[in-house]
């Protein structure tokens, strides 16, 4: 009997707590999972599409809640049904994909919403686009180039809140913008 009581008290002592092996060991930059030719799709409560991710390869960091995309294809679609599509060599996300980084041929157009002209077009084009998604702003510390229906600009940075609707550049700035015509008196 005391040698299955010395046991047992062996195995409390030795046996690890649930957790304690994770916060024991410093965790590495390495990849949990990999994903490739992916796509991740997602729906509103109604069934209609929300948004399509799809990429070549996705990696996801545990130890810094990231996720990698190479190849990287989105589709978003708001609730006034604008789309906006986005398209990158690489796209670096937090967890939760508030804060999306692409490089690499970055760009991102957004399409008119219903009952909006050709003109409510947007294209932001460059190496680097920092996209935030719950403020829908749009940053970039290198050279970027805007297309809209009306022009084009071209600009050394770039921070672009699209619920303001206004755009700071900076750095060299130059474009073409077509004038309106105004209504006849």
């Amino acid at each position: 009997m005391g040698a299955l009581a010395a046991l047992s008290w062996w195995l409390v002592k030795n046996t690890p707590v649930p957790g304690d092996t994770k916060a024991a060991q410093a965790l590495r930059h390495e990849p949990d999972y990999t994903m490739r030719g992916f796509s991740v799709v997602s729906y509103t409560p109604s069934g209609a599409l929300r948004s399509r991710l799809e990429g070549d390869v996705m990696q996801h960091y545990p130890d810094t809640d990231t996720i990698e995309v190479e190849g990287v294809r989105l589709r978003a679609v708001d609730e006034t049904g604008r789309v906006t599509l986005g398209s990158a060599q690489r796209a670096l996300s937090n967890g939760d994909a508030t804060q999306v980084r692409l490089t690499g041929g970055a760009r991102v157009i957004r399409e008119p919403g219903p009952g909006e002209g050709p003109s409510a077009r947007l294209e932001i084009r460059g190496e680097f686009l920092e996209l935030f998604t719950e403020t829908e702003r749009v940053r970039s510390h290198l050279p970027v180039t805007l297309f809209t229906g009306r022009g084009e600009m071209r600009a050394g940075s770039l921070d672009y809140s699209h619920l303001d609707r206004i755009g700071q550049l900076s750095g060299r700035v130059s474009g073409e913008l077509l004038a309106t015509p105004q209504a006849a008196p």
